[in-house]
């Protein structure tokens, strides 16, 4: 009976999104055994959360217990617990798509609990585009009524949410014409809304061409019909026709003596074949590069097999951006020329480190030579594997490997630095504090390492000076003041002119009270 008890104990856990595998694990001693996988859950969750991209970059802060916790509770869509909406919570505040996401799910009060943590105004426009998708226009309403901007981001959300009642309403609560509105309605086939807008004497601009680009055949026909078409429109419509692949809309505006424009986006290798059986092709190799980048072997052997030139550096670097290894294995075969430019695009974006490496290794193995500072920008998206491996290739480490990673939140790289002995100075503090990174900060000052989970032998602290504070003052960051200030961080009368011609009430008090 134990043995179909914790069967069924299992099943239920592994059903249950992450914040609700804590609670469940914490029912009773069965299920409390269930906890010895929720090292591999964690890991698993992180690398979900950086490849869907749920802050639009890599990120690497979730060693910190707050953080974590409060990311599952946001991603699971459970309301934030009071005590965990504290400044010292920076995952509440550093990151806008989060308030995208809290304006999308239309909960006011806890979007007037956390909003106040944060003095980045990007946040507050983030909330109102998410609120304006989904109509939630109470929202709207208690932002206007505490004087945040009337910014385009929340005619951008109504216009995603195909929301034409909250768009009437903005535009009657003093949201002016932005040229990219109907061109972002276009792209997203919300007829009803261009229409509207248009009615209002809203710019046009290049909204054909997202039309096109997406197929919305019926929209292209009639926004051509309300717009004189100039030459930009007329290449927009055909480019964005071979963009799409449809074929049928390519026909129709080129049989009614549209242009296609010798550059063009195009992915599909059907639209190739027809534009070189009917002698409309246009050879260009920017085109070749677009098509590398998005790591279309097929067209670029099409395309090759014709005789058109690909051989290029910037085809192959941007082949090695797409991080097709059958292409970029294919293009070398071919003897396409490359560079140094082909080492930096494989580690300019944060990606697979796995692939990574992969592609780094061909490289290397090809006789290409990695650049001096390669390790800076493994360092910069976090990328710690990469740098291993650069390292074991005697790359160098220095201060501006971690100077770079301090930059972009990347305490993991810092440890891992300090543990090969690479050398910190003031600037890597100062770059915590531009960046708003308080709790590395405090672990570059020794402060609160206890409670990173991220295991380290570091004993020393890393030195900083007045510009902690000078950055601190600049961007409105009282809390990385006051921890620089409590923590006996010299500032002298700069600091204080810093705060004066800031001319915050708050930080000029703070300033005087240490100088």
């Amino acid at each position: 009976m134990d043995t179909l008890n914790n069967d069924i104990y299992q099943y239920i856990f592994l059903l249950l999104p992450i914040s609700d595998k804590r609670s469940f694990i914490r029912v009773c001693k069965n299920t409390y055994s269930l906890s010895s996988h929720m090292a591999l859950i964690e890991r698993e969750f992180h690398a979900m959360i950086n490849e869907t991209r749920f802050f639009s970059y890599q990120y690497y802060g979730l060693h910190y217990p707050l953080y974590r916790y409060s990311m599952e509770l946001l991603y699971d869509g459970y309301d934030i617990p009071d005590n965990y909406i504290i400044s010292e919570n920076r995952m509440l505040h550093q990151f806008p798509k989060i308030y995208k996401k809290l304006g999308e799910r239309g909960n006011l009060d806890l979007i007037k609990k956390i909003l106040p943590l944060s003095c980045n105004y990007v946040n507050a426009l983030t909330i109102m585009r998410g609120a304006a998708k989904v109509g939630a226009i109470d929202i709207l309403e208690w932002m206007i009524e505490n004087n945040y901007d009337r910014h385009y981001y929340a005619v951008q959300g109504a216009i995603s949410g195909n929301k034409i009642n909250v768009l009437i309403w903005l535009l009657d609560n003093g949201w002016e014409q932005n040229s990219s509105a109907i061109p972002h309605a276009a792209a997203r086939g919300h007829g009803d809304i261009i229409k509207f807008l248009i009615s209002r004497n809203w710019k046009i601009d290049n909204a054909v061409f997202w039309a096109a680009s997406r197929g919305h055949i019926e929209l292209v026909k009639y926004l051509f019909s309300v717009n004189n078409p100039g030459p930009m429109t007329i290449d927009n419509i055909a480019n964005g026709a071979a963009c799409s692949g449809n074929l049928d809309l390519l026909k129709y505006v080129l049989n009614n003596g549209f242009r296609l424009n010798n550059i063009f986006c195009g992915q599909h290798i059907h639209i190739y074949e027809w534009l070189i059986e009917n002698n409309l092709f246009k050879y260009d190799i920017t085109m070749m590069q677009y098509i590398a980048h998005y790591g279309n072997l097929e067209c670029l052997q099409y395309l090759h097999s014709k005789k058109y030139n690909i051989l290029d550096e910037q085809v192959f670097a941007e082949a090695v951006v797409s991080r097709n290894i059958e292409l970029i294995i294919w293009l070398h075969e071919l003897d396409c020329p490359s560079d140094e430019s082909a080492v930096c695009a494989a580690i300019r974006e944060p990606a697979d480190a796995e692939k990574t490496i992969v592609i780094l290794k061909l490289l290397i193995n090809w006789g290409c030579k990695l650049p001096e500072d390669i390790c800076t920008v493994a360092a910069r998206n976090g990328d710690l594997e990469t740098l291993k491996f650069l390292y074991a290739q005697r790359c160098p480490i220095n201060v501006h490997t971690l100077i770079m990673a301090a930059g972009n939140g990347h305490l993991h790289i810092i440890i891992w630095c300090r543990s090969q002995g690479c050398a910190w100075n003031e600037n890597v503090c100062a770059q915590s504090a531009i960046h708003h990174y308080l709790d590395e900060l405090k672990w570059l000052r020794g402060v609160n390492r206890d409670i990173c989970e991220l295991k380290s032998n570091e004993t020393e602290i890393c030195p900083w000076d007045e510009q902690v504070c000078i950055y601190a003052i600049r961007s409105n960051q009282i809390d990385v003041l006051k921890f620089a200030l409590e923590n006996v961080c010299k500032i002298s009368n700069v600091c204080f002119d810093t705060a004066v011609r800031y001319d915050d009430r708050e930080i000029i008090d703070l300033v005087k009270c240490y100088l």
